[in-house]
């Protein structure tokens, strides 16, 4: 016999009765053609005699051809990332094939796509029917597939709803179909200020290693709103006292969470006059949580309503009735429209702009008053007069529009600079 691919040996042979001294064979044993692993009949070939002998053979020894036997050794090493497409699996092997052999087939491994180590198996690797393959373990290590997770910022104002936690994946990828489980989480508090965004429950199977890059949740002040409320004083009294409203506050809190309640001041003072607002200012408020945006309100001026001199204040004087009975003048006579506005003590004011517009509201012969507001005059009217203690305006009926007649009632209305009306009529015959 011989290995595949070695030498044919010598084909020895034994033979009886010896020969005569002397004689000797010539020649060689030969066999059938073939290098492929398999048994070949002997046959005498060119082995003979001389003619002194009559050489007979016995056939049915068969010479046999034996595989090669080729180790196969994977290389060491071998790996993938979790999730990557498995490498070629390579190897070495001793000893050489025969010139002109090659292996078909390749490597396999044992079944399995998670983080692990997987046994490599011959698969379909061969090196033909000539060869006889010994196969050394190894095995094929699958590592953990890197990811990176980022946190994205995030702000929310005080006392508003906590915003959604997410996350950006800026390094790896995920394989296959998998998918993140749990949630971020932060650092407990909500008050104003910086709070660490954390990896809470959020994870991947262990198929991966997870870097975690984490950002902070901002608490910024949530904005409250001073609205100075607006004040009215009579003229030359005192400043009354400003106050405000507070609107803006979360999580139900009030006032009360203020270490420095907002101060408010006017430009008005008791010497201040009529006809122009004062601006009523807030500031300084402070609380933990909260910026302030102040809206000012104003002070106005007013006339007094009360007693003047003695008389009724605010109202049109005699010879014309305020209120009660109809005043009735002559038509084309002149009526003398009177009246007083005091400050806080009763004094009559004359200062100049006391009368902003004065005219004519409506005139009618029915108890039904329709107001005619393009008869009103809104230019100041300097017809009004101080005199002595009062205004006075000599007002002739010859020009009281187109119902210039008797039977008709005739409604005015002065407009006084601190935003006031007086109010009045009469009839004429």
């Amino acid at each position: 016999h011989k290995t595949y691919g070695a030498a044919d040996p010598t084909l020895t042979y034994g033979f009886t009765p010896a020969l005569i001294s002397g004689d000797s064979f010539s020649g060689l044993l030969a066999r059938d053609a073939g290098t492929n692993v398999g048994f070949y009949n002997i046959t005498q070939g060119s082995l003979a005699l001389s003619t002194n002998y009559t050489l007979a053979f016995t056939a049915g020894v068969q010479f046999e051809i034996k595989t090669l036997t080729v180790t196969v050794t994977p290389d060491a090493g071998q790996h993938k990332t979790y999730g990557a497409a498995d490498p070629t699996l390579t190897y070495g092997f001793t000893p050489a094939l025969i010139s002109g052999d090659s292996f078909s087939g390749a490597l396999g491994r044992a079944a399995g796509e998670n983080v692990g180590t997987y046994a490599i198996q011959q698969g379909t690797l061969s090196a033909g029917a000539n060869y006889n393959l010994t196969f050394v373990a190894a095995s094929l290590q699958i590592t953990a597939r890197p990811i990176t997770v980022t946190v994205d910022a995030k702000t929310k104002v005080f006392g508003n709803t906590e915003p959604a936690l997410t996350y950006q994946i800026t390094s790896g990828s995920l394989a296959f179909s998998d998918a993140f489980t749990g949630a971020l989480t932060r650092l407990t508090g909500e008050n104003v200020g910086t709070y660490a965004l954390q990896q809470g429950t959020l994870a991947m199977s262990s198929n991966y290693t997870l870097t975690f890059v984490g950002a902070n949740l901002m608490i910024t002040p949530a904005l409250l709103t001073v609205t100075a409320d607006n004040q009215t004083m009579i003229l030359h009294g005192a400043v009354p006292t400003v106050t405000f409203k507070i609107t803006g506050f979360k999580t139900g809190e009030t006032a009360s969470v203020l270490t420095t309640q907002p101060t408010c001041t006017t430009t008005g003072t008791s010497a201040s006059g009529v006809g122009t607002t004062y601006p009523i200012t807030c500031s300084s408020g402070v609380a933990a949580n909260y910026t302030f945006t102040y809206m000012p309100g104003q002070l106005t001026i007013l006339y007094s309503t009360g007693a003047c001199l003695g008389d009724l204040g605010h109202a049109v004087l005699q010879p014309i009735n305020a209120t009660g009975t109809m005043s009735v003048f002559k038509l084309g006579s002149t009526v003398p429209t009177k009246f007083r506005v005091c400050d806080v003590n009763g004094v009559s004011i004359g200062t100049p702009g006391v009368v902003t517009g004065y005219g004519l509201v409506a005139a009618v012969n029915s108890p039904n008053v329709t107001v005619d507001e393009d008869a009103y005059s809104t230019t100041p009217d300097t017809a009004f007069r101080w005199a002595g203690d009062q205004w006075i305006f000599n007002q002739s009926t010859k020009n009281n529009g187109t119902l210039n007649k008797t039977g008709t009632t005739y409604y005015f209305g002065i407009n006084l600079n601190d935003g006031s009306w007086i109010y009045f009529q009469y009839g004429l015959k």
